[in-house]
Parts: structure tokens; sequence; C-alpha cells
């Protein structure tokens, strides 16, 4: 099922704040540029991988404990930046993953 399908199961009342398809390690998802933003982060990968979700300073805001090919984040409800801040998502690969490792996040905010 399409990550945007299973927004209202993942994160009930929010709305869908970004949307990215990536090869690269780490992906921008919202800047917080008007208000504080709260999110919840879906992702599903072709390849297991171990997620982070870091503000703009590098700090890590909710980790995945296992890699997986499909994972929300954090596990127990949203994450929160305060205005001026930023949340991107990581994808940490295996050392034998291939090149190739196609991820999809999908990112809810607080309305």
């Amino acid at each position: 099922m399409a990550l945007r399908a299973r927004g209202a199961a993942i994160a009930p009342g929010m709305r869908l704040a970004a949307q990215r398809s990536s090869r690269d390690t780490d992906v921008d998802l919202v800047h917080a540029e008007v208000q504080d933003e709260c999110v919840r982060v879906a992702y599903d990968a072709n390849e297991p991988i171990a997620a982070e979700l870091v503000d703009a300073k590098g700090e890590v805001l909710a980790r995945a404990l296992e890699p997986a090919g499909s994972g929300i984040l954090p596990a127990a409800g949203p994450v929160c930046v305060r205005r001026g801040d930023a949340i991107s998502a990581i994808a940490i690969r295996a050392t034998d993953a291939s090149p190739g490792t196609a991820v999809l996040w999908a990112a809810w905010a607080a309305p």
C-alpha cells in the first residue's frame, strides 16, 4: 500500500507535509519556517535500512531500532522542532547494500 494512503493510520489528524523519493543518504523533509512543527515519518525502501530523523544540527530526534524495509518514526507519536529548525531523514544502508537502494519517505505534520 502506498505511503500516502496509510496516512490516516500512521498519523491520524495530521496533514501530509512532504513526500520524497531518494537514493541519497539524507533528504530534507520539513522546515519549520513559520511555526514549530511536529511530524511523524514513514518510509519504504527496496532493501532494509536503518533510519533516523535528525534536526538541522544533526542531532538524532528518532531512530529505528532495527534495519527494515519499511517503518514509522518515531514509533510512538510525533517528534517536534522549534520554528527556524528543520527535520531530515537519514537512510543508513548496510555495507553490502546495492548503490541503487531507493527510499520513499512521507512526513505528516500537525495541522
